[in-house]
């Protein structure tokens, strides 16, 4: 069973991943554009169409009608794999908004124990 996050904003999160893959579709053609290299042109336009396919598939499941889940899970089938790590990366930093690690602590050495 896969376990389901809880996201606090869903509506945010939709709109940082269809405008990270609208970034993400623009870097393409424009690398398409000024690519030297024929070879890479085939790679470049199978990523194009598949940004184009994945953001056809993300705008028409609304916010209102699927979870956060089910959007990641298109992604991953449809989208670019570099595309995956940034939209990965997105999620992970949504899930933990406003929540902040100041990472080791420790103890302060010049305090004493008062006895009373």
């Amino acid at each position: 069973m896969t376990q389901k996050t809880e996201y606090v904003n869903k509506e945010a999160i939709y709109d940082k991943l269809i405008l990270a893959l609208l970034d993400e579709f623009n870097y393409i053609r424009q690398a398409l554009r000024t690519s030297k290299y024929e070879k890479h042109k085939p790679q470049l336009w199978n990523n194009l169409f598949r940004c184009a396919e994945t953001l056809k598939d993300l705008l028409e499941s609304r916010p209102e009608q699927s979870d956060v889940d089910e959007w990641f899970e298109i992604i991953a089938e449809k989208a670019p794999k570099k595309f995956v790590k940034i939209a990965r990366q997105l999620l992970k930093n949504s899930c933990c908004d406003g929540v902040k690690f100041t990472g080791m602590t420790r103890k302060d050495d010049g305090t004493k124990k008062v006895s009373k």
